[in-house]
């Protein structure tokens, strides 16, 4: 019992100093971008809305997607794109929708959101079934890669700001400069 207890101890000293090191070697950049992320999500664009929308639909062509054509000015829509498509295992699907507001003829904001489902795979988990037989152990039994998917599970959105990020550097690169030395003057300084 006081052997148990001894190695718990240690395992919870152990624990403490790997979060301790990982706080402290990642300050720096976890503060960069959390200062980033802040001012990437309350960025107004000094183009019109049209322009900005433009590069948004070129982005996400470049990253592999395929763009629906427009059901209304200001919101961009993606097909859905397989991340991951092993069916034995998982799938995973994502998608973008990005709004772009127009605030006047030349700004506008925008909010990026990206949308994944995903399944756990086929249900048969584990496609051998083991016997013991004396002193070793026999596979005897294979049920293949299983019979029926799982179903998808609920959706998950989130607002990307990195993607967003990528927005502003793209179309408006001088910007994006004065934002970047604008943080690290702030980090310099606090």
């Amino acid at each position: 019992m006081v052997y148990l207890r001894h190695i718990a101890t240690r395992v919870g000293q152990c624990l403490s100093l790997v979060t301790a090191l990982a706080l402290t070697t990642g300050c720096a950049t976890t503060m960069t971008d959390r200062l980033q992320k802040a001012r990437t999500s309350s960025y107004i664009y000094h183009h019109s809305a049209p322009d900005v929308e433009a590069t948004v639909r070129q982005l996400l062509k470049d990253r592999g997607f395929e763009v629906l054509a427009a059901d209304r000015p200001g919101i961009v829509r993606t097909e859905w794109r397989s991340i991951l498509a092993d069916e034995q295992f998982a799938t995973e699907y994502e998608r973008y929708i990005v709004v772009v507001n127009r605030l006047t003829s030349e700004h506008c904001r925008l909010a990026a959101m990206r949308v994944s489902l995903a399944t756990l795979g086929m249900e048969t988990a584990h496609p051998q079934a083991v016997s013991s037989g004396k002193d070793q152990n026999i596979t005897t039994t294979t049920y293949g890669k299983g019979t029926s998917p799982l179903l998808i599970g609920a959706p998950n959105a989130r607002r990307d700001l990195d993607f967003e990020w990528k927005i502003i550097l793209r179309e408006e690169p001088e910007r994006a400069r004065v934002v970047e030395s604008q943080i690290s003057w702030q980090l310099a300084h606090r």
